[in-house]
């Protein structure tokens, strides 16, 4: 099951709600800020060890992994790529 959520306001409360396997979630997102959002989700007990891969077109891996991303792939990315990410931050 994909779940979108086109509000980034919404992302924390979305995630606990619909308790997903893993989040895929750009870095830059309007109006917001993934990491700022990421930094969110691993501050709530309720989400701290959900798994999260995140992407940009820029190379930010380091910021990434330091606000607790599991993962970081690069735009544009292929389908294998995204397959084998999630792959392996869910296993």
């Amino acid at each position: 099951m994909v779940v979108l959520c086109p509000r980034a306001e919404k992302t924390l409360a979305t995630a606990k709600a619909e308790k997903p396997d893993v989040v895929l979630m750009d870095v830059h997102m309007g109006s917001s800020n993934g990491l700022d959002i990421l930094r969110k989700m691993r501050g709530d007990p309720a989400l701290t060890a959900l798994p999260v891969v995140m992407y940009s077109g820029m190379n930010v891996e380091h910021e990434c992994r330091q606000a607790g991303a599991n993962a970081f792939i690069i735009k544009p990315y292929g389908q294998e790529e995204l397959t084998s990410t999630l792959k392996k931050v869910m296993s």
